[in-house]
Parts: structure tokens; sequence; C-alpha cells
């Protein structure tokens, strides 16, 4: 009953948002072309650094191919140095966890100085009232985005590339403004602030990583997984070194293993940004990762790759698992399984059978 009112109550918050901020696009797709386009706006205020490591070829074919356009993100602040250090964005404004729309307002108007918004991007599939809101106020000519139900969205990149991987949408677009055959290879997110904070945890030694939580409690595995899953790693190289990655909130497991592994485990600093984490998977010879951003950081630094996926979301998997391109990464499923249910047992075949490969 509760879940039934909840989602009663998300349809009517949707429909009250639609009917006082949505309009319907006009412009027709057929004149959609970058050689038209002066100011592009992302949109990333769901914060997500998976997400942000996916687009960062749209960024970097764009700036290759049309360097006279201007970007402008709208982000939280845990993934603006992506933007700020790595990307060279144009104008980034950093937004609360939940703008309100004097934020959002107040976001627009600094990013007004690089001229009316051409194209609106957003990865959010479900419109809140701040996605809502921007779109209201900026009033794009062309928005590219995931939400089926609103007529501002003249680009559904979701039902154009359905079935395919999250990079194939940004490839589609990039296809769609002009760019024949885009390179879809990500941008390593590492700074030399990155760089010189870690590396002396990882100089001469080699580390193999895990990343056992994801953000929802479904893709989280269990504390015996982990276990069995350090001492595979050690026994299969009695020489590595044990890096887990882990959020702030879920360290309390580092405790745990310190007595078990102290001497072969390597402790990540407690605050650690964007870059930060995807140097630390940059080092690693190995990763072994839940279904989370891991999985795109890896891709991104060609680091060998294994990771765990839900088998009730098959869709999921091939829209969310490693790059197409991405020769050393496999994706492992159990058919009906959660990654939450999964012993490392069914797994462990084939996690050695890769690691062969890739030794």
């Amino acid at each position: 009953m509760l879940k039934k009112l909840r989602l009663l109550k998300d349809k009517l918050r949707f429909a009250k948002n639609k009917f006082l901020y949505d309009f319907k696009a006009s412009a027709n797709l057929s004149s959609f072309n970058f050689e038209s386009i002066k100011h592009i706006v992302i949109s990333k205020m769901d914060g997500k650094l998976g997400d942000s490591q996916v687009i960062t070829p749209f960024f970097t074919q764009i700036k290759q191919y049309y360097p006279s356009i201007k970007f402008s993100v709208l982000c939280s602040e845990n993934i603006a140095p992506i933007y700020i250090q790595c990307l060279k964005i144009d104008s980034v404004v950093v937004l609360p966890k939940k703008p309100q729309k004097e934020d959002i307002k107040n976001a627009v108007e600094k990013i007004s100085h690089l001229g009316s918004c051409d194209l609106l991007v957003t990865t959010e599939p479900n419109f809140r009232a701040r996605d809502f809101i921007l779109e209201s106020l900026l009033k794009p000519t062309f928005t590219a985005g995931f939400e089926n139900r609103a007529d501002c969205i003249n680009i559904n990149l979701l039902k154009r590339n359905f079935g395919k991987h999250i990079s194939e949408y940004f490839k589609d677009l990039l296809i769609l403004g002009g760019l024949k055959n885009p390179d879809m290879h990500y941008l390593p997110l590492i700074t030399k602030e990155s760089t010189d904070k870690l590396t002396l945890l990882f100089n001469d030694k080699t580390v193999y990583g895990i990343a056992p939580y994801g953000a929802s409690k479904h893709r989280k595995l269990s504390d015996k997984t982990v276990t069995d899953i350090c001492d595979f790693f050690l026994n299969f190289d009695r020489n590595t070194y044990l890096c887990l990655l882990v959020a702030p909130q879920d360290r309390s497991i580092l405790e745990s293993l310190k007595d078990k592994y102290h001497e072969h485990l390597i402790i990540l600093p407690k605050e650690l940004n964007a870059t930060d984490l995807a140097y630390a998977i940059s080092r690693l010879k190995f990763l072994l990762s839940v279904d989370t951003a891991n999985v795109h950081l890896a891709c991104a630094s060609d680091t060998p790759l294994f990771a765990l996926y839900s088998g009730i979301d098959p869709d999921g998997i091939v829209r969310w698992g490693p790059a197409p391109w991405c020769k050393k990464a496999t994706a492992f499923h159990k058919n009906g399984v959660l990654i939450e249910d999964l012993d490392f047992d069914d797994f462990a075949q084939e996690l050695h059978k890769f690691m062969q490969i890739e030794d």
C-alpha cells in the first residue's frame, strides 16, 4: 500500500511540474547541426559520477571539431573537479544537492554571458521540479535527454538508442549533429593534484582493487564474499596488495579486514574526490567491481576489469556495462540473482579464467 501511495504521489508531483513548466519544443530535428550551435548546457544536477565519465567523449569530440562552441555545466560539488580541471569547461556552476528554484535561476544567470542555450543535454530519466524549472528558464532550442514524458525534449536519446550501451546514446548525438565517426573512448579523469596526493601509496606495488558496494543495497556484496575475493587475489599472487574502493560511510569493512590483511592492505584517504578515485583505479593491476561508476573509470584508464551485475535486469547490463570498445573488461551475472545474493563460488571460475588471460 505504501509503495502504491508513493507512486501516486510521484505521478501527481510530475503532473504538477509538467503543467507549470513544460513547453512544446518547436525546433525541427532536421535543422540540428553543431555548425549552427554556439552554447551547450549540460545538466548534471544528479551528481552521478558514472554518467560524467561516459559523457566525456561528447566534450572532447566537440572541442576538437567545433572549438568555437562554448560549454556550461550545472552540477553538484562532488563531480565539479571533473568539469573544471579535466574537461576545462567554460562555465561550471555548482549547485546544492537539492537545488531550489532560486538556486537554478541564479545558475542560469551566471552562464548567461555565454549566450542563449542552443542545446541542453540532461541524463535525468525522471524529471523532477528542478529539471522542468531549468528547461523553462533556459528555453533551449534543442534538448537531448532520456525523459519520455516531457514535451520540451525534442531529441529523445532513449528512444533513438534503446537496447544499446549508454555511450552509444552520445555517439548518436554527435553523429546527428554532423560528426561522421566520433571517437568514443573515455577521457581519464586524472589530475596532477590527485597524482601528487596518491602516488606514494601505489609506488612499486602490484595492487588489486575491489569495489564491493554500489549505491543501492542490492548492489552490495556480503562481507564473506568480500573476504573470499581478498583470499583469492592473495592466493593468485602472494606479492600483491589489496585496495578496497569504498565510500566514507562504508569504511567499517576496512576495520574488519585490517587484522587479517594489514600488511597487504592499502588504505586510501577517507576524503577522496572523483579525480582521486580515477587516479587510484588507473594504478590498479586489476579491478573487481559491482555495477557502479568504478566500471566506467576502469574503462577510461584501460584497467583490466571484472564487473558484477544483477541477473534480473539484462537491459541494464547492456546499457551500463563496460564500454563496447573496452577489450580488457568482462561483465558477469547469474540469471535471476541480485548482486547482494552472489556468493564467491558463483563467479570464482569465470574470474580465475579472466585473470589468467589478463595476467
